[in-house]
């Protein structure tokens, strides 16, 4: 055998070697470090992977950030099925409620009274928990799931803040210029109670049906 196709079998052994090493590298990461990855294809733009990192993280820690993280990027990205199946996780988990209000109480402290036209901005962005069910129903809507997402827009609204799932599953159908469903979700909003509603509960769904009415 040659001197050159002795070099050449050598050479390539070694990035055999090298290639493989790569793969068990990436391998041993997205199974035992999938939140590492989750953050690094994120970084690198790469936000479906991200989410689909964030998922395997959450099915092996369970950590609320991970599939909110998640459900977060999918909004951002208009992931309408992963909006749906990782906000469902993430509303089903037992700390939601905790995560929400820690998100509410950092809105809080960032903002205070600072004010954006007429309102507080902390009343604009509205409640957390209420945020994450209306962007669900909206997927659900955007999906072709129209009772579904009145439902549980109808089921997840308390009170009436802003950006509750009610208010925007309507004024997503108004933006589509779907009437029959508009008609639909304003029938449900004008049918709900304000017994026990804030001030601003009231104020917010007077604005509402005065844009209703002028439209």
């Amino acid at each position: 055998m040659s001197v050159e196709k002795i070099i050449l079998r050598s050479l390539l052994s070694t990035l055999a070697a090298i290639a493989l090493l790569l793969v068990l590298m990436v391998g041993s990461l997205v199974a035992f470090f999938p939140e590492t990855m989750m953050n690094v294809s994120y970084d690198m733009g790469m936000e479906k992977s991200s989410v689909w990192f964030a998922e395997r993280a959450y099915k092996r820690h369970d950590d609320i950030d991970v599939i909110a993280f998640a459900t977060t990027v999918a909004i951002e990205e208009d992931m309408y099925d992963k909006i749906i199946s990782c906000g469902e996780r993430m509303t089903e988990d037992e700390e939601f409620e905790e995560y929400c209000a820690a998100r509410d109480l950092k809105n809080a402290e960032t903002y205070g009274n600072e004010m954006l036209g007429d309102h507080k901005i902390v009343d604009i962005l509205g409640r957390y928990d209420q945020y994450i069910f209306a962007q669900i129903s909206i997927a659900q809507y955007k999906k072709g799931d129209k009772d579904g997402a009145a439902e549980r827009a109808k089921t997840n609204t308390v009170g009436f803040p802003r950006n509750n799932p009610i208010a925007c599953l309507l004024l997503e159908a108004d933006s589509e210029g779907d009437e029959d469903f508009k008609k639909h979700m304003t029938d449900i909003m004008r049918g709900l109670s304000q017994e026990n509603w804030h001030e601003d509960d009231i104020q917010y769904y007077n604005e509402i049906n005065s844009f209703l009415e002028a439209v």
